[in-house]
């Protein structure tokens, strides 16, 4: 039954990557409107950070008695430090194992990236545990992230709908196939980076469509265009 799963999967990245490559990536930022959230969505966001910090440091931490790429992301409970520097247990209670498993993934990736330039002979530093986690990466659209309307989307561990302001950067853009969201942490507010995917050709086709057109200044009017 894993083979068959695995064969699968194996296939749909194969299709993935051959798909990518008659296409071009266009990344759109766009801002969580925080004075529309719920007290308990504004919960849900300190908290997955929160606990993705202690996720990714404990990763970290497991390469002292196993290797990291064994870390078994299945667990239900994360060690980490309290205030006064001892361990303590608990209970993953907003992170869903699919973002565990995507920072499991991004420091072993790191990882291969650090070995590989060590081989060239480049000075290289190892992986330093963090005091606070800047982003979180939702890379199943339609699983991880759903996007329901405009200005609405659906992210896993999050209860109910986030408003969010510069979606009319891309959707209802029949051109653009929604990929991944990265999910920001920053001192003003919540951002998403929204990746997409258009074909060569439309974006080909979209640059000799494009006109030029005089714009005039008026008195009468504010803005007259050759058109």
């Amino acid at each position: 039954m894993n083979i068959e799963k695995n064969r699968k999967i194996a296939q749909s990245k194969k299709a993935t990557r051959e798909k990518r490559e008659s296409q071009v990536c266009r990344v759109f930022q766009c801002k969580i409107q925080r004075n529309k959230l719920t007290a308990r969505q504004k919960e849900e966001l300190k908290m997955l950070f929160v606990e993705g910090k202690r996720c990714y440091n404990a990763i970290l931490n497991s390469g002292e008695s196993s290797s990291i790429f064994d870390y078994d992301t299945k667990s239900k409970t994360v060690v980490h430090k309290d205030k006064d520097g001892n361990d303590i247990e608990c209970e993953y209670a907003y992170l869903p194992q699919s973002l565990r498993q995507t920072i499991h993934a991004q420091i072993k990736n790191s990882i291969r990236v650090l070995a590989a330039r060590k081989k060239k002979g480049l000075k290289v530093g190892s992986l330093k545990y963090i005091s606070e986690l800047r982003s979180l990466d939702f890379k199943q659209f339609g699983v991880t992230h759903k996007i329901p309307r405009m200005n609405r989307i659906k992210l896993q561990g999050i209860k109910g709908l986030l408003k969010v302001n510069g979606m009319d950067q891309f959707y209802g853009n029949p051109d653009y196939e929604i990929a991944n969201v990265k999910l920001l942490n920053r001192p003003d507010g919540h951002y998403m980076a929204v990746t997409c995917w258009i074909d060569k050709d439309k974006v080909e086709s979209k640059r000799k469509n494009n006109k030029v057109i005089g714009v005039d200044f008026g008195i009468e009017t504010d803005f007259t265009t050759s058109e």
